[in-house]
């Protein structure tokens, strides 16, 4: 059972619900001829909105205001879609962040407004789960409102896919998209004519980086083990040995983040791997 706080269309309310939890709920003529204090016909609700805290909720009720209550329909029926062949669950967050890029998008088209995608290149490279759910929303969204968004928006809704996988923000995680991006550069510098990218082991060396760039970035690397690596490397990983603490320096000069010894010694065998 919900009460309504506020009314915020014929067909969105804001409502509590006898635990005390807000909520965003949809549904056609839900709000119709109602006013804040009316329960909700259970018939009514369509679709209900769990953010993660009332400060989301309250940002999803702005939206609910500012955009045409069709693109929120639309997109969040395509972030279920997308749920459902994902291994991680998505943040309840990114009904806010996604739909608004979506539905500014279709603005911005409409305008002759169009932004290029920097990274759409490495989006691709590094999260291609994420950008062909992008691809396939992006046809839907073009059949659906009758225009024509170019690819660069799959990446931007890949991003968002990202984001709400790992919890980050946009900007976040368009800097982790560029610390793995500098790592897979010099590592193929140091290795221009080996590296296949197809390969299961370049497969496996991509999944590593991310995981080792997810932990750079939160600076959760650290190790108890004092591995003297150079040395160590210079003697298992000869070849490698330059390439990682290439990776290591560019780190802290770039992001002013650091890299444990172990988890070089990690991605050292990963190249090692990766070249074969």
């Amino acid at each position: 059972m919900y009460r309504i706080l506020k009314i915020i269309g014929n067909n969105f309310v804001s409502a509590i619900s006898k635990n005390g939890e807000t909520v965003v709920l949809q549904g056609l003529g839900i709000g119709f001829n109602k006013r804040k204090g009316f329960l909700v016909e259970d018939s009514k609700i369509e679709r209900i909105y769990h953010m993660d805290n009332d400060k989301e909720t309250n940002k999803l009720t702005q939206l609910v205001e500012q955009i045409p209550h069709e693109h929120i329909s639309f997109v969040a029926n395509l972030i279920d879609e997308a749920q459902s062949v994902l291994d991680n669950k998505l943040r309840a967050n990114i009904y806010i962040s996604l739909t608004d890029h979506i539905s500014f998008a279709i603005e911005r088209f409409n305008n002759n407004k169009m932004y290029k995608n920097a990274l759409l290149n490495e989006i691709k490279t590094f999260y291609s789960q994420e950008f062909n759910i992008g691809l396939n929303m992006l046809e839907k969204i073009n059949n659906k409102f009758q225009i024509d968004l170019p690819h660069d928006e799959a990446g931007f809704i890949a991003l968002h896919i990202v984001n709400a996988k790992l919890s980050m923000n946009i900007a976040d995680t368009v800097e982790l998209t560029k610390i793995i991006n500098t790592v897979m550069d010099i590592i193929k510098d140091y290795y221009p004519n080996r590296f296949n990218k197809d390969s299961f082991n370049s497969s496996r060396l991509i999944t590593h980086i991310k995981y080792l760039a997810q932990g750079i970035f939160s600076n959760n690397l650290i190790s108890n083990k004092d591995l003297k690596l150079k040395k160590f490397l210079d003697d298992q990983y000869p070849n490698e040995s330059k390439c990682v603490l290439k990776i290591k320096d560019e780190m802290k000069i770039q992001f002013n983040k650091k890299i444990d010894d172990e988890e070089l010694l990690m991605l050292a065998i990963h190249i090692n791997k990766s070249k074969k």
